[in-house]
């Protein structure tokens, strides 16, 4: 029987304000699901995205901006999200983990 593939990494759910309409812990909550309803699985930990890759696809001074915590509000608000270190972080180790 193959084993089924997991990319995982705790910083994928980081801590965010409950007030929020986002679940950011809905993903704790599946890794959780996962473990206790899937067996014969393979955990893969991410590595972050190298910022070089991202600057392909975005423009370099949003993805530095947004690295520090720097945005402007209107850029935080198309966003959706409250910007924190732990969101900036969790943004370049999914995006590894997709690659």
């Amino acid at each position: 029987m193959n084993q089924l593939p997991i990319v995982w990494d705790a910083g994928y759910s980081p801590d965010f304000p409950k007030s929020h309409r986002f679940p950011m812990e809905k993903f704790q909550l599946l890794k959780n699901w996962v473990d206790e309803n899937v067996s014969n699985t393979l955990l893969f930990s991410p590595k972050p995205c190298p910022l070089d890759v991202l600057c392909n696809a975005h423009d370099p001074e949003y993805v530095n901006a947004f690295q520090a915590g720097t945005l402007n509000k209107k850029a935080i608000r198309e966003i959706g999200l409250p910007w924190s270190q732990g969101l900036a972080d969790r943004t370049v180790l999914a995006l590894g983990g997709s690659i």
